[in-house]
């Protein structure tokens, strides 16, 4: 099997990001279809205004709802419009616009503007230790955002640093098996990952399975996405049959917990495929991304970067399938 110019690169297995939510500092889950949020929003700002509460929060879910099926940066106008309307109806310090940051904070991440996320998550994370205190949950949800954000904007190391002051403060204050620690330690191993040290980061994660094993379970979403990750660095490590295991059983934990439609599963069938070609498996490979391809663009659309990750990998593994 001969590499030749025309072989694109893959995607890859794909790593998954642990950014977080609270009572305040949420959204909704599952997100309601845009079309569905977009007639409530009309209702509700014919029944009540189009400044009350409740039509901004409507207007502030159905952009977060967009975002999430590819258009951020529109969600990013709306939300700043929003965010000003709320500011000056409830003040600073209300929980709507605490939420409608941390919504905001995201889709500009999302958006490419990953150093604009930092900003935003600093400012929060400023705003809830005013508002709650430096060692109040809510504002250690923001501190470890902001580190998530900080790592994706290409400082890795200040990631790590900033998760381990995180866990240190988690452990003393909630406890070393609170959900909350736990999902700090789940980034922490992650950022290690990101920063080259592998074989640290493997032990990591085992270790956080271990915790989710003795507590929460390991079909906890958290520790599906840390799972997700470890399989992910075995097969980078060349542990591809491990790695086929291991996103194998967290198909099918995926599948019964979330459905077959949703992201996170369609996303462990890309990584999956990925996987059973750099173990060989090139045909079976190519089979499941033509079936995931059309399952992308069924439910999420053709610009979704979910579906043109599974898009760049089926090229690739046709490529090389037919290189044989």
């Amino acid at each position: 099997m001969v590499e030749t110019s025309r072989t694109p690169r893959p995607t890859g297995t794909q790593a998954e990001t642990l950014s977080t939510q609270t009572r305040v500092l949420r959204w909704p889950d599952p997100l309601k279809p845009p079309l569905q949020l977009e007639e409530s929003m009309l209702r509700s700002a014919e029944a009540v205004g189009a400044d009350h509460s409740e039509t901004l929060n409507l207007r502030v879910q159905l952009a977060f709802s967009r975002a999430q099926r590819g258009s951020s940066q529109d969600a990013v106008v709306t939300l700043e419009a929003v965010l000003e309307r709320q500011i000056a109806r409830l003040g600073p310090a209300a929980q709507d616009v605490l939420a409608t940051m941390n919504m905001l904070a995201h889709c500009r991440g999302q958006s490419g503007d990953l150093s604009g996320a930092v900003v935003d998550f600093n400012n929060l994370a400023l705003e809830c230790t005013r508002i709650f205190g430096a060692a109040h949950p809510e504002t250690f949800f923001v501190l470890h955002n902001l580190a998530i954000w900080r790592g994706l904007a290409g400082n890795p190391r200040g990631a790590v640093q900033a998760l381990e002051e995180l866990i240190q403060d988690q452990e003393r204050t909630l406890g070393p098996e609170d959900p909350d620690t736990l999902a700090t330690r789940s980034a922490w191993a992650h950022w290690i990952g990101e920063c080259g040290e592998s074989e640290r980061a493997i032990k990591a994660h085992e270790a956080v399975l271990d915790s989710y094993a003795k507590t929460l379970g390991i079909r906890h979403p958290v520790a599906m996405t840390v799972r997700n990750n470890l399989a992910h660095l075995l097969g980078s490590a060349g542990r591809t049959e491990l790695a086929v295991a291991n996103f194998k059983a967290l198909l099918l934990d995926r599948r019964s917990v979330l459905g077959p439609d949703h992201p996170d599963t369609l996303a462990t069938r890309n990584n999956l495929a990925h996987c059973w070609g750099l173990a060989g498996q090139l045909g079976r490979a190519v089979a499941e991304l033509e079936q995931l391809v059309l399952d992308y663009t069924r439910i999420l659309g053709e610009s979704h970067p979910g579906t043109r990750g599974a898009v760049g990998n089926l090229r690739y593994w046709r490529d090389r399938d037919g290189d044989k």
